[in-house]
């Protein structure tokens, strides 16, 4: 038997409070009646202080009853009973795209399977399927769609053995992967293809062409202190740098008459931008109170990959009404710290704290890059999402590192152990609650008829 939260173990120390209650519980003394006192030696007085666990076997009964409560607490399951002596291995694809997923793996696929391997999907739940019925079903779940395929590794690898080995097969989309990366604690194979496979290969090399040779014009407009500016300019330049980009960088002074279309403009000034600002793009810094929390910031890249989201310690006019607008960036109350709305044939993005190191920690971040690129391409994509954006994990990315399971949070909402033990322990738990109410019926029916 296996725990997917053995931490909630901790909760049996509970027992310590019926072991209390017995031991200061102690039966007052029986009463003997005597004719006379006149012939009784007087005994030297001797005081003693003793305490004795009262009604040991009730105790024991209490305390197993606690221990089973965490036991359930700490959700018990079989590592796949019964699969490991019928199967060599689990073949895992997704349900939603195993059309695709099995077009570019059928060879390994098959290959597996005739070698005595069992084809499940890769969903909460794993339910065991063939080939030829995946291929017939052509129902979706909206739960895999917000399920992350790390917890689902992790998921898998807790609900069998850890002699059986697991090939995943799926795509290298990044919309999938998000949360806590897991560790391989077996034999575990994981396979993707490209996401843009099933495009025109020649439509996509045209694309990608035209979007390299093309030239991002940016202006960064600052408000006296061009610190800000600087994190920007340092941002924009790695990411021409990395992506082969010609990106066109130019500083201004928010005084200045005329700024000419471009664009991108980085308002980064708290007074309000002139309404005839010609540009695509603009983020502007918004202003209000500022408020000093303790909190993180979430880009939607970070939320995906990063294990430690940007420290937030300033926000300035955060107590605002999204509306319509989307919330890009966030804080970990869940608040927009960056959000879009679209104003005419304008992208406006509204900044809730400022790109300053006394401000968050988003400008030392190593994903402040990888954050601002995603910004833009908001526009060329026409949508912010990452799925539809395309982005993709390399290969490397998604091989897992050999190490110790860990069991805390890598169950999404919705799944469950292959062979729960849940059921069991419920019974144990009925059985010894019986046990001891009837013992304390009984040695309570007891005491009244013994006085």
């Amino acid at each position: 038997m296996h725990f997917l939260a053995p931490i909630w173990f901790l909760s049996a120390a509970a027992v310590a409070i019926p072991i209390l209650i017995h031991l200061w519980n102690n039966r007052k003394g029986k009463t003997l009646s005597v004719g006379s006192t006149a012939f009784l030696e007087r005994a030297a007085e001797e005081k003693s202080w003793q305490r004795k666990l009262t009604d040991p076997l009730l105790l024991v009964l209490r305390c197993l009853l606690l221990v089973l409560l965490s036991a359930l607490l700490a959700q018990p399951f079989f590592p796949g009973k019964g699969n490991a002596g019928e199967h060599k291995g689990w073949v895992l694809a997704p349900k939603n795209e195993f059309a695709q997923t099995y077009r570019h793996f059928s060879q390994p696929i098959d290959s597996l399977l005739k070698n005595g391997f069992e084809l499940r999907y890769f969903e909460p739940g794993f339910a065991g399927t063939t080939p030829e019925a995946a291929l017939r079903d052509s129902s979706r779940q909206a739960i895999v769609e917000n399920t992350s395929y790390w917890a689902l590794a992790q998921a898998a690898q807790q609900a069998v053995a850890d002699s059986v080995p697991i090939y995943i097969f799926t795509d290298n989309r990044l919309a999938h992967f998000f949360g806590t990366r897991p560790v391989a604690t077996r034999k575990l194979v994981w396979q993707t293809y490209s996401a843009s496979a099933d495009s025109s290969q020649q439509s996509l090399k045209a694309n990608s062409t035209s979007t390299d040779t093309a030239t991002l014009s940016v202006v960064i407009v600052t408000d006296g202190n061009a610190g800000d500016g600087n994190y920007i300019r340092a941002a924009l330049t790695a990411i021409a740098d990395f992506e082969k980009k010609k990106i066109n960088i130019a500083l201004a002074a928010a005084e200045a008459k005329t700024i000419p279309r471009v664009d991108w403009v980085f308002w980064l000034n708290t007074n309000p931008p002139p309404s005839d600002l010609n540009c695509r793009n603009l983020l502007l810094y918004e202003t209000g109170n500022v408020e000093t929390v303790s909190s993180w910031i979430s880009t939607r890249d970070e939320t995906k990959m990063m294990d430690e989201p940007a420290l937030l310690y300033k926000v300035a006019g955060i107590d605002h009404e999204t509306g319509t607008s989307e919330m890009l960036w966030k804080d970990g109350f869940g608040r927009g710290i960056l959000t879009m709305e679209k104003i005419k044939a304008q992208n406006r993005f509204h900044f809730y704290s400022r790109f300053d190191p006394d401000w968050n920690g988003l400008v030392w971040s190593a994903e402040f890059p990888a954050a601002l690129k995603s910004l833009l391409e908001f526009e060329k994509e026409g949508n912010h999402d990452v799925e539809s954006r395309g982005q993709t994990l390399d290969p490397l990315q998604v091989k897992l590192e050999p190490g110790k399971a860990a069991f805390v949070g890598l169950i999404q909402s919705g799944s469950q152990p292959v062979n729960s033990a849940a059921i069991y322990i419920w019974a144990l738990v009925f059985l010894v609650f019986i046990i001891e109410r009837v013992i304390s019926y009984l040695k309570q029916n007891k005491g009244e008829h013994g006085q």
